[in-house]
């Protein structure tokens, strides 16, 4: 029997990492350590190499975006640095979340969580401002005797706890040409 995960918010080929452990929290078989995957749509998914369940219960613990060099649930890579996944604009979302599976239940449904904070800023021109008011740079630097920034670090997939690999130098640096508005919304 092979395990199925169902959602309606991914999109077609989008890949999770996912992690079948037993009930002692070891891999649940040989293959089933950072197995990928894949949505083809209909909420279905493809997972590569394929599970085949007993009627010992897997805790299923699942990620986005995959990468092949996780090698844990419990050290997941995480780097939040603008353009590092290449197929994303931005940052990406990281999500994780778990379900459980076995031969007479095959569908572990997870419900995923966000395991980043969203930042946001706005930013507006002067009404009075007779310049087009382009931005072309956002920085988010550390600043001296303060909370240090981290870009990456690992996360435990089972909690979704993440530990930075702290540099006292980071900064996440946004460029682009974006054009101000005055308005007062």
């Amino acid at each position: 029997t092979r395990a199925v995960i169902e959602t309606e918010n991914f999109s077609y080929e989008d890949e999770i990492g996912i992690f079948a452990l037993n009930e002692e929290g070891t891999a649940y078989s040989k293959e089933s350590m950072n197995m990928t995957g894949m949505y083809v749509g209909d909420n279905q998914w493809n997972i590569d190499p394929e599970l085949f369940l007993t009627e010992q219960k897997a805790v299923i613990y699942a990620y986005y975006p995959y990468s092949s060099s996780n090698q844990a649930p419990a050290t997941v890579n995480v780097n939040i640095m603008p353009n590092y996944h290449k197929t994303i604009k931005g940052q990406i979302d990281y999500l994780y979340g778990q379900g459980e599976a076995d031969a007479a239940y095959p569908e572990a449904n997870i419900t995923f969580n966000h395991a980043l904070a969203r930042v946001t800023f706005l930013i507006k021109k002067e009404e009075t401002d007779a310049g087009k008011g382009i931005l072309s740079k956002i920085i988010l630097r550390n600043t001296s005797n303060n909370t240090v920034i981290a870009t990456s670090g690992t996360m435990d997939i089972r909690t979704g706890e993440i530990t930075p690999k702290t540099n006292e130098d980071a900064a996440i640096t946004l460029t682009g040409d974006y054009e101000l508005n005055s308005n007062k919304e």
